[in-house]
């Protein structure tokens, strides 16, 4: 994984890279299925979590990081659905638990050589894109807003 574990310059930004854009696609999903549907209890967990096996599986205890995170992500996604529309930010709190609970793994075994720059950096950057994805969702699937019309009853 280049995620956390290389001091390398090209490791370093490929790892900010993927972080970005997996926090928005995995954002992007929950957030589209929720605004048309309303899944079952437990179904993101168990999404995220076979989703996190995957990897286990094929490379052993090295996933263990991302399978922890993606179960992580999965829990909150569940329990944030229990509104019909949770505000945009629980989106971002669930995408930066995601990767707060990736780097405390990585942390706990001690393969975490990002400093806290980079670490917090993304888990910050998770927290702003999966409120940018929640709110860009939420606002494009809003019914309109109809202004009162100022001459009814003229």
């Amino acid at each position: 994984s280049l995620v956390g574990t290389s001091y390398l310059d090209t490791d370093t930004a490929r790892g900010l890279g993927v972080t970005l854009w997996f926090g928005t696609l995995v954002s992007v999903v929950v957030v589209l299925v929720r605004a048309r549907t309303a899944p079952v209890a437990g179904t993101w967990t168990v999404a995220f979590g076979l989703l996190g096996l995957a990897p286990l599986v094929v490379s052993g205890d090295v996933a263990l990081p991302l399978t922890v995170a993606l179960v992580v992500f999965g829990l909150l996604s569940d329990l944030i659905a229990t509104r019909r529309r949770p505000h945009p930010v629980a989106s971002g709190a669930a995408a930066a638990a995601m990767w707060a609970a990736m780097f405390s793994v990585i942390g706990a075994r001690g393969d975490l050589l990002w400093g806290r720059e980079l670490w917090g950096g993304v888990v910050a950057t998770g927290f702003l894109v999966g409120t940018a994805v929640g709110g860009a969702i939420r606002w494009v699937t809003s019914p309109p807003r109809v202004a009162p019309r100022a001459d009814v009853g003229l």
